[in-house]
């Protein structure tokens, strides 16, 4: 199964197109240059009457393939002195030429070029064979910052530069003081580390409209609950905002909504979580499954909820489950959130133990010919408080208005893509006001609950042994098909089954006719 060992879904970012290419450069002015005429980058265009020609820093060459990819960054004819930086997020080009500004002006004599990796190849499944494809003919990135999760389940530690030694003496060291010690908890791998990064907190549980939230007079408290305890407050919304239902889900809300420890999504085997036995099952032998499928479908009955397609692009309910959500900033004590459709959403964990994190890392390959450059780059980022900020917010009094020492902006929340930090430290920068209370507090029993968290989007299950009951059973849990009737039978109904009870109980017997126990077992062997 192909995943992200991410908050997938949050960000849907349209690729910039930037397709024209550089011819070679001899001047420091020309270096990195790229003729950007009819490239459809506001950032960097240039008239025909001018014939200028603008130094570009970052490409973005849209959703192509890796060899037509491959292709396109040899026109930019990089030179030796620079440093080549691939990433998943999109920047301004005028944030990384101050970066790479700056960078200068600390002494450093390298430039820097980033460019986009298309969205196919940044999966965890994906990645290490791009990176082998891209070295092969002839791109040699010297950092990649697109790695999420533990390191070494998107690239093998042969191909990592291994920054132990460095952290454990001198700017390296001071490095690893400035950065969240939460990162080096989380990331370390029988005592080595193979990247710097961050740690942003995300929550499983509740996205609330903020407008309504207030209309009706409902707060934090009201809403901190599980779902089970929530009809009051549905049955207050459809009685007093009838043109909106109170309260929308997609198929993922048992991958996502609950606290379960999924091993394998594609046969949803793991355990719930703050179980003392770590035994990998079926899930739907499980009375909770049983009860939270029963709270779905009698709220769907009852007018207060319905599973949805798209529960990203719609304006018409009251709360929706959020997959993953992540508060960097909050105002009126209240997590806030843009939606894609212009509404504030206030995020509300059901309980106090739906959190996780989002660990992203930047990575130098091994076979990088600028080691210590990318080393020197990456410790000037994360300790300067400046270059942090620059990466996160935009550049002061050019993109984003300065007023006193906070940083504003005319964007959107979900435009700047703060979520996402795979260059800059968040422990070092100013937090933008009124938004206030970014700081995660972890104690040692979350780290143990984040590290149980891991193993199971680390565990790749070899179904070589039951490959037919694998296959079966994954078919059978199909979104499109069974879970429609199992998580809204009042709106799918299925037939020969009166009810959810009953079309739970045949959907169950199913996956034991097709081989689940047998997947269990040999999970559970692989695991132990």
């Amino acid at each position: 199964m192909r995943k992200r060992l991410m908050a997938s879904g949050l960000v849907v970012i349209m690729a910039l197109g930037l397709m024209a290419c550089c011819n070679g450069k001899s001047s420091e002015t020309e270096k990195n240059t790229q003729s950007t005429k009819d490239s459809g980058n506001d950032n960097a265009q240039v008239s025909e009457e001018s014939e200028e020609r603008t130094i570009q820093y970052y490409y973005d060459f849209g959703e192509i393939n890796q060899r037509t990819w491959v292709e396109d960054v040899k026109t930019l004819q990089i030179q030796d002195d620079t440093l080549l930086i691939l990433t998943d997020k999109t920047y301004d080009n005028k944030v990384v030429k101050k970066l790479s500004e700056s960078i200068k002006e600390s002494g450093n004599d390298f430039d820097i070029i980033m460019i986009k990796i298309p969205w196919e190849y940044t999966l965890n499944d994906t990645m290490a064979d791009f990176i082998k494809y891209i070295q092969k003919n002839g791109i040699n990135p010297d950092i990649l910052c697109s790695v999420y999760g533990r390191v070494t389940n998107n690239l093998p530690k042969e191909m990592l530069y291994d920054m132990t030694d460095y952290l454990s003496a001198g700017k390296g060291k001071q490095l690893k003081a400035a950065m969240d010690d939460t990162y080096w908890t989380l990331t370390e791998e029988d005592g080595h580390w193979f990247g710097v990064g961050s740690v942003v907190e995300t929550c499983q549980g509740w996205l609330v409209d903020r407008e309504t939230m207030i209309d009706l007079g409902l707060t934090v408290e009201d809403l901190k609950k599980p779902l089970s305890e929530l009809e009051p407050v549905f049955e207050k919304v459809k009685a007093e905002k009838p043109e909106l239902i109170p309260f929308i889900y997609g198929w993922g809300i048992l991958e996502s909504n609950t606290p379960v420890i999924m091993y394998d999504k594609n046969t949803y085997t793991g355990y719930w979580a703050g179980d003392d036995e770590k035994n990998i099952k079926n899930i739907f032998d499980d009375s909770r499954t049983y009860e939270l499928v029963g709270t779905l479908n009698t709220f769907s009955e009852k007018g207060y909820a319905k599973l949805v397609d798209d529960t990203e692009n719609r304006d018409d309910y009251f709360m929706k489950a959020a997959w993953d959500a992540t508060p960097l900033m909050r105002t009126d004590s209240l997590d806030l959130w843009s939606s894609p459709t212009g509404r504030e959403l206030v995020r509300i964990p059901y309980d106090d133990a739906a959190g996780d994190v989002l660990i992203q890392s930047s990575v130098i390959p091994s076979e990088s010919d600028h080691i210590d450059q990318a080393l020197e780059f990456l410790n000037q980022v994360d300790t300067t408080k400046e270059m942090s900020e620059l990466l996160l917010y935009g550049i002061k009094d050019t993109d984003y208005t300065s007023d006193g020492n906070t940083y504003q902006t005319d964007k959107k929340w979900s435009e700047l893509d703060l979520y996402r930090i795979p260059l800059g430290n968040l422990s070092i920068c100013m937090i933008m006001e009124p938004y206030v209370d970014t700081e995660i507090k972890t104690t040692r029993s979350d780290i143990d609950k984040l590290r149980e968290k891991m193993q199971a989007d680390d565990f790749a299950f070899n179904s070589s042994a039951v490959e037919s009951q694998y296959k079966a059973v994954s078919e059978i849990i199909s979104y499109v098909n069974n879970l429609d009737s199992l998580l809204d039978f009042n709106n799918n109904k299925a037939e020969d089954c009166a009810d959810w009870k009953e079309y739970y109980e045949v959907f169950n017997n199913k996956l034991h006719e097709a081989g689940i126990d047998a997947v269990v077992d040999e999970m559970n062997q692989q695991i132990n």
